[in-house]
């Protein structure tokens, strides 16, 4: 039993903002719960939470709104940066523990750049549609790299930290500078599987050319990157791994190599798998 009331709520990134013009109250009555005025409003943006009579046994409150994902870059502190526009409209009823949500969200146009990625992903527009405890993505695209990303696939909550994920990506005519001085280009396709964190990334890279112009013996660069606070702990912690890969690399054109030393082609078949920052190699 009890109330929470919200007298001002400000947020604000660059030149985007976001605040209440009224006070947010939540009202508790033996468990049972009330949100009133939960509106928070800024340019292009906004936020509208609305439920009555229920309890964290039996939801029922919904979600409606449309932002400009700079300000929402604070909820994903695992992103170096993320801009664009999205908008969310859904119910969710059912229990805390394994929510089911009814609705549907977008991105349009966003941007996504990842701590360690040369290349960030652009010109995002995605749309995925809720049906209870299953989130379907019917159409996702991006440019990445110089090529395009093709998303579509669902996820399932079965529970706590269990969260059923199958998506598929078709990537077509990349040009990666991944690691520096190793430039591929090529097609790729790919999947992210699994129930938590790590998720398995794996699949085929098809290298249609390129060129690998770095010299034997270059010093590793220190990262210099910073964690930030609000990171959740188990992202924090060293071994956490968002991603295992497990990637068949398949040379199907030579491969130019020149540097002081040789001068000459690549061709042949990887195998990448484990950690992305350590990951271990076979093949020919």
């Amino acid at each position: 039993n009890g109330v929470i009331k919200i007298g001002k709520f400000y947020l604000k990134r660059g030149l985007q903002s976001l605040s209440n013009s009224k006070p947010i109250e939540v009202v508790f009555r033996d468990g049972q719960i009330d949100i009133l005025q939960w509106l928070l409003v800024g340019e292009e943006t906004q936020f509208k939470l609305e439920g009555k009579n229920f309890n964290l046994k039996n939801l029922d409150f919904t979600l409606n709104g449309q932002a400009e994902l700079t300000l929402l870059h604070l909820f994903a502190p695992f992103l170096e940066d993320l801009g664009g526009k999205a908008e969310i409209s859904v119910a969710v009823k059912g229990d805390l523990l394994k929510p089911e949500i009814l609705g549907s969200a977008r991105t349009k146009e966003a941007y996504i750049r990842v701590p360690g990625l040369p290349h960030p992903f652009e010109k995002v527009n995605s749309e995925i549609s809720f049906s209870h405890t299953r989130a379907m993505i019917n159409n996702a695209k991006a440019q990445f790299a110089g090529g395009t990303i093709n998303l579509e696939g669902q996820f399932e909550i079965m529970g706590v930290r269990d969260i059923l994920t199958n998506i598929r990506a078709s990537v077509q005519g990349v040009k990666l500078n991944i690691p520096d001085h190793i430039l591929t280009q090529g097609n790729a396709d790919l999947t992210i599987t699994g129930n938590w964190f790590p998720f398995t990334l794996s699949g085929s890279y098809h290298v249609m050319g390129g060129l690998i112009d770095k010299e034997f013996g270059d010093e590793t660069i220190e990262n210099t990157t910073k964690q930030s606070i609000y990171l959740p702990k188990q992202l924090i912690e060293a071994s956490f791994q968002p991603l295992l890969l497990d990637i068949q690399v398949i040379m199907q054109k030579n491969l130019r190599m020149k540097n002081s030393q040789i001068d000459g082609y690549l061709t042949g078949a990887l195998h990448i798998n484990g950690s992305p920052s350590k990951p271990s190699l076979r093949g020919d």
